[in-house]
């Protein structure tokens, strides 16, 4: 049995959002800090994912930019945050998000041009859940009943680049690092 060498990278492509946003957001943590054993996420780590690759072969690294680099750039635009998400429900919460409302589809056109190349070229499986923007603020370590005293409020906000990250995993949580970007236009 042959064992391969290849060293292999954990990519995801995402929107950052504004910092702004990430302002608000980490005010919505803090507003719901004594939720029992969550693990919120860092403001770095903040964003909405576009596409998750997963493990990819170094040598496909290059294709994934090309294909993060053809994203046009006049595709911005805005969305709104709409208060939060439990997925995968309320019941059973395993991921405490914020519901992002895109009644212009700007972010269904950036994640189905993005998802559809990635699967056609074979650097990404199908997803099997639908495309559900969000962006996660905390996880729990043991799944349960999340009960909130009051919602997170909505906030606009421009959509205004493409980011290719690598994640690296570790006992203090992930980190990660840009290898792409693409600014886009349109969310002025």
């Amino acid at each position: 049995m042959a064992v391969s060498l290849e060293r292999s990278r954990r990519l995801f492509v995402a929107v950052a959002p504004p910092r702004e946003v990430v302002d608000f957001l980490l005010a919505t943590q803090d507003a719901i800090r004594r939720t029992p054993d969550v693990r919120f996420l860092r403001r770095e780590q903040l964003h909405l994912t576009l596409a998750f690759l997963g493990e990819v072969g170094e040598p496909m690294v290059d294709a994934v930019r090309r294909l993060v680099r053809s994203v046009p750039r006049e595709w911005g635009g805005h969305a709104v945050i709409g208060g939060f998400l439990f997925l995968p429900d309320q019941r059973r919460t395993r991921v405490i998000a914020v519901d992002v409302k895109d009644a212009a589809g700007v972010l269904r056109r950036l994640h189905d041009r993005l998802a559809g190349s990635l699967v056609e070229a074979g650097l990404m499986k199908p997803e099997k859940r639908p495309f559900r923007p969000h962006i996660t603020i905390g996880r729990l370590r043991t799944p349960g009943l999340v009960r909130l005293t009051h919602d997170c409020g909505k906030v606009r906000f421009g959509v205004e680049s493409v980011r290719l990250y690598e994640s690296k995993l570790s006992r203090e949580g992930a980190t990660y690092q840009v290898l792409e970007e693409v600014v886009l236009r349109g969310s002025e």
